[in-house]
């Protein structure tokens, strides 16, 4: 897939190569990566970025194994 601005180019998914919920979970740590880098880490104001709740982002960063990006 290609990453342009840190964010995945839907027309360059091989529909092919992944499921969908892969997919998904691709896109997602692009997302949330992103804002983490925008926000210097800063989980409540990543999750303000995101119009999300810190508990659903930590959430998240739980399950997408993102730990080590903050």
């Amino acid at each position: 897939m290609e990453i342009k601005n840190g964010i995945q180019c839907l027309d360059t998914i091989d529909l092919k190569e992944k499921s969908f919920s892969n997919i998904i979970n691709d896109i997602e740590i692009n997302i949330i990566n992103k804002a983490l880098k925008d926000c210097n880490g800063n989980i409540s104001q990543t999750a303000k970025l995101l119009k999300m709740k810190a508990t659903t982002l930590r959430s998240k960063i739980e399950k997408l194994s993102l730990k080590s990006q903050i």
